[in-house]
């Protein structure tokens, strides 16, 4: 990740993934809560434990309202930056949520065998 910082583009393409987070993403969130739209899937929320988004509240009280189906929160030792700090913790965390009794999921199609 860090090698991408010396690329302009790859800083503007971040810059504008967070302007579209305080903007545009804003609006069609509010709208979704409007019109009642909810996740109706299972949903992983990985949280960091290093990380300051505790200023925002709680994210599971933050995702619960938005969810129709499980949920699941589950801790990643780490900052912001999760794939980068913890790559081994987040991966078994996201193998297990993605496990063969999930209708299918962690099964590869094409070789018949798990992942």
């Amino acid at each position: 990740m860090w090698a991408g910082f010396g690329d302009p583009a790859v800083v503007h393409g971040m810059c504008e993934d967070y302007r579209a987070g305080l903007r545009v993403d804003r609006a069609h969130e509010e709208a979704g809560r409007a019109a009642g739209r909810k996740i109706r899937y299972p949903m992983l929320l990985l949280v960091s434990t290093d990380d300051d988004l505790g200023l925002h509240g709680d994210p599971e009280t933050i995702w619960r309202p938005w969810t129709a189906g499980e949920l699941r929160n589950h801790l990643i030792h780490s900052g912001h930056h999760r794939a980068d700090q913890a790559l081994d913790e987040l991966a078994s965390a996201l193998l297990r949520f993605l496990g063969p009794d999930k209708a299918g999921y962690g099964q590869n199609p094409r070789f018949g065998q798990s992942l």
